[in-house]
């Protein structure tokens, strides 16, 4: 095979394993959930959300955000990365905002108290519990939601804004 077809030839293999892992990681993205290693008071499959009051008073950082990134960590988990845009409770953490999530496959049954993540998605609410590790967890059931429209009265009145 003369040179240049060799060349040619081992960019095209480049492009072809980058291009399957591309692939792989935006299943992923659009594939999350929240991890539900949460207290034993919250592992029922339906768990009852806490007050915004006791969400709040629980929380060890409140923000609201973007996915800016999801990556594979250890089997069937993924590390989500949030954009911060603004901060109601707590301090950015010298690593960034750190999310531990559940990867699943679109066949799976995804209970409704789970919360999806995805990049390309208004910001976030974010009620957040930080493990030993200094990576957070969180579910609708701590408050957690997509944004939407904005903050509620109820938010606004118990977060100062």
């Amino acid at each position: 095979m003369p040179e240049h077809q060799h060349i040619a030839h081992h960019h095209f293999a480049r492009l072809f394993v980058f291009m399957i892992g591309a692939i792989i990681t935006a299943v992923l993205a659009a594939t999350l959930v929240i991890d539900r290693k949460q207290p034993a008071a919250e592992q029922s499959a339906n768990c009852t959300p806490l007050s915004l009051a006791e969400s709040v008073a629980r929380a060890d950082l409140i923000l609201t955000g973007k996915v800016f990134l999801v990556v594979p960590a250890e089997p069937g988990y993924a590390t989500v990365l949030i954009t911060p845009q603004h901060f109601y409770k707590g301090t950015l953490p010298a690593l960034g905002v750190r999310i531990r999530a559940l990867a699943t496959t679109e066949g799976e049954n995804i209970p409704a108290d789970d919360l999806h993540f995805a990049s390309n998605q208004p910001p976030y609410l974010l009620f957040l519990e930080q493990d030993a590790d200094g990576v957070y967890r969180t579910s609708k059931c701590m408050g957690s939601r997509l944004l939407g429209s904005g903050l509620t009265a109820e938010e606004q009145a118990l977060l100062g804004q």
